[in-house]
């Protein structure tokens, strides 16, 4: 598993829906995070579906051809499970390297939000759907959307990214440049419109990642971190 760069960074974000015999329908995304020799699903725990024993799945490569991951049937028949806490939810997920899958790392994450400068550029990579998608067809690629920061600080985390519909938990990303090319940092998840912004304003509330590595770093995490390194030995 490798960790992204500017030019492919949305093959870390995955959509996630529910699929029946026919159709797969979205309810929302979810980041790969990579804790070697591991790789975590996030999202967040208002984007899953109110009823547990939904059949969720993840596109973890998407397009005509793309691989559609049965996540329900994984924890059915494994003894990975959700973890949930503080808003996040996070499952452990193995990957093939033919789905071409990548992980953001905590280095390439932002994980003090109150430093960020305010109308720093960020970026969003959603989807965009009609009714629902016939099986096998997975999603096309996400659209790149743009935006700013617009507060940073213990109040919360706010953008001027948009939300599309069927996008709850699509990642947020701060562009910075280090060196010659831009680089991408992972600032958190978008899992609302700001309740009290004008119709004529795009505001998203932005929930930063560092809540999303403090679960993974819980003892729920650890314990079924270790069980399954425990049973791959």
């Amino acid at each position: 598993m490798t960790v992204p760069l500017y030019s492919d960074w949305t093959r870390a974000s995955v959509a996630l829906g529910i699929a029946d015999d026919e159709r797969w329908t979205p309810f929302g995304q979810a980041i790969l995070i990579v804790q070697r020799p591991l790789v975590w699903l996030v999202t967040l725990e208002s984007a899953l579906p109110a009823d547990a024993e939904a059949p969720v799945s993840a596109w973890v490569s998407p397009g005509n051809q793309g691989t559609l991951f049965d996540l329900s049937d994984l924890h059915e028949h494994t003894p990975i499970s959700w973890i949930r806490g503080n808003g996040w939810a996070a499952t452990l997920c193995p990957v093939k390297p033919e789905w071409g899958t990548k992980a953001f790392n905590q280095e390439q994450s932002v994980m003090e939000h109150e430093q960020l400068p305010l109308l720093a550029p960020c970026t969003s990579g959603q989807y965009v759907y009609g009714a629902g998608l016939p099986l096998p067809t997975g999603p096309s690629q996400p659209y790149l959307l743009p935006g700013v920061v617009s507060a940073a600080g213990p109040g919360g985390l706010f953008t001027t990214l948009p939300l599309q519909p069927r996008n709850l938990g699509a990642p947020a990303c701060v562009v910075v440049t280090t060196g010659k090319e831009p680089e991408v940092r992972l600032l958190g998840l978008i899992e609302a419109a700001h309740p009290q912004a004008p119709p004529s304003q795009t505001l998203t509330v932005v929930r930063p990642i560092s809540g999303a590595f403090a679960l993974l770093s819980s003892e729920a995490a650890t314990a079924q971190r270790e069980l399954i390194l425990s049973q791959s030995t």
